[in-house]
């Protein structure tokens, strides 16, 4: 389970026993810190390299390399052993347009493997490959000043395809057809486990059939760096690669996963990251939506906010105090996502009881800890956030106004905070038809669980300037809404939602869903 680390970042929770021995600087998990310091795919082909010594960590761009990737396409290419890469090695053969493979023990610094690479690509080589071997610990991020490659270079790792790879280089004769697809339009996360027979051979070659068929969409306003990361759940633990791989901004495709629990995420830097939770069967089709219009708060699920917290609540009292994180950017289907400051976020948070105001200190946007009495009262909460940035011209302005009662005899619960949901038929562009009438599902949520019971929505074709109301027919667990849609431009939505226990909520999202 991942924490917070104390600067504004999560730290996985199999790398906390190393950040404690000082063998790893959490600086290393502050994604918002280095997005901000540049290190991110629009700005550098480079990641940052942390490195720890006697004295505090230091961040350098001349870190490792990113790995350049190759066009699309499909060529055949004679192979040639590059040895180890070195000069020597290079020598006594001729590299040139040919597919290079390098065979690297490894504990080899990767400062010094991408040197060897950098050999390869001097000595002409149009693509290499990189096979390890030996029985050392596996390849450092340790060392600096690795140098930029341009060549296009496929890491297999201690695989027998790259062991065999190997072998046919160095008998010489051979070639290999390599196919890039930086953007394949089907992805396969496949994951097997066993117990108690760590030494017993392990072979799977799963059929289509043998596994669960996710057709998913990728939602996007303007084009963006999408990437994907996924963990299955073996014997109770959630496993996972570790490494985003990346995948077309408004692209939909078919995605193939072995059957069980898996947890799915989204990110896309600046966009923020959703993460899904998937039960899937053998044989069964499911659908999956990214980033799909409207965006708006969303309390769904828990949360750690700090190492060696259960996971809580978004919004909850606990010991005298309302500790709330409200993540004011949960997509159509209700995955939370916090604003973050560092992107230029805006807002504020503000608390009443009974009519009258509790100073709240200034925090994070949609973060805050406010103390307040035993007694039971009844509290008005507001929060609002505000992101006005070209890559971002979709859910500018989000806030809500919530109604509630609490008391001491509450605590350790999550706070009865209700969010409205809307789910419209949109593009992946998130465009819906202009010029025509449309309808589509509401939900009202209670936060922990439960329902609303009424729902009054109203829209806005001018940011919110005037507002016309919109029919909202209830239908069974969520409501119908239906909307005439403009020719062109955006259309906000407004929406108060309350339940049979009193709790209430205005939220309002300035351009909720484009319309062309």
């Amino acid at each position: 389970m991942p924490a917070r680390t104390r600067s504004p970042g999560w730290l996985p929770g199999d790398a906390a026993g190393l950040v404690r021995a000082g063998r790893l600087d959490e600086q290393l998990f502050n994604v918002t810190g280095l997005l901000r310091q540049g290190y991110d795919d629009a700005h550098t082909p480079h990641v940052p390299l942390l490195v720890r010594q006697a004295g505090p960590a230091v961040a350098t761009r001349t870190g490792v390399a990113a790995r350049p990737s190759a066009p699309a396409g499909r060529s055949t290419l004679p192979v040639v052993s590059a040895g180890a890469g070195t000069p020597e090695d290079l020598a006594g053969i001729d590299a040139h347009g040919k597919l290079a493979v390098i065979r690297l023990p490894q504990g080899t610094q990767i400062s010094e493997a991408y040197q060897r690479l950098a050999n390869v690509e001097h000595a002409g080589a149009k693509l290499a490959v990189v096979s390890l071997s030996g029985d050392a610990a596996a390849a450092t991020v340790l060392g600096g000043g690795a140098p930029a490659l341009t060549m296009p270079t496929i890491w297999s790792g201690v695989s027998v395809t790259g062991r065999r790879l190997a072998e046919l280089a160095a008998k010489g004769g051979a070639s290999a057809t390599p196919a890039s697809r930086p953007s394949p339009n089907f992805r396969y996360e496949l994951g097997d486990g066993v117990e108690r027979a760590v030494t017993a051979a392990r072979v799977q070659r799963p059929k289509t059939r043998d596994l669960a068929e996710v057709r998913t969409a990728d939602h996007d306003n303007v084009p963006s760096t999408i990437r994907y990361v996924a963990g299955h759940e073996f014997f109770g633990r959630m496993v996972g690669y570790g490494y985003t791989e990346p995948v077309a901004d408004r692209q939909e495709r078919t995605e193939y996963y072995s059957p069980g629990r898996w947890e799915s995420t989204w990110t896309a830097g600046y966009l923020g990251e959703l993460t899904e939770n998937l039960d899937l069967a053998a044989g069964r089709k499911y659908q999956l939506a990214w980033n799909k219009a409207v965006a708006g708060p969303s309390l769904r699920g828990l949360t750690v906010t700090h190492s060696g917290e259960q996971p809580r609540p978004w919004a909850w009292r606990k010991d005298g105090v309302f500790d709330m994180g409200l993540p004011m950017f949960g997509d159509a289907a209700g995955r939370p996502r916090m604003p973050e400051s560092f992107v230029g976020d805006t807002g504020s948070v503000s608390l009443s009881k009974d009519g009258v105001a509790i100073p709240v200190s200034p925090d994070e946007p949609g973060v805050a800890r406010i103390p307040v009495p035993d007694a039971d009262g009844a509290y008005r909460l507001t929060a609002d956030v505000h992101r006005h940035a070209g890559w971002w011209p979709l859910w500018t302005d989000v806030s809500a106004e919530w109604g509630f009662r609490s008391s001491a005899a509450a605590d350790g619960r999550a706070l009865p905070l209700l969010t409205v949901r809307f789910d419209p038929a949109v593009d992946l562009r998130n465009r819906a038809p202009g010029g025509r009438v449309v309808t589509f599902p509401a939900f009202v949520e209670r936060q922990g669980s439960g329902t609303g019971s009424k729902l009054v929505v109203e829209t806005s074709t001018d940011k919110g300037r005037t507002w016309q109301p919109a029919a909202a027919l209830r239908t069974g667990e969520h409501w119908t809404v239906v909307v005439r849609n403009p020719a062109s431009g955006f259309v906000s939505l407004r929406a108060s939602a309350s339940d049979d226990g009193g709790n209430t909520v205005r939220q309002t999202v300035i351009r909720a869903y484009a319309v062309s």
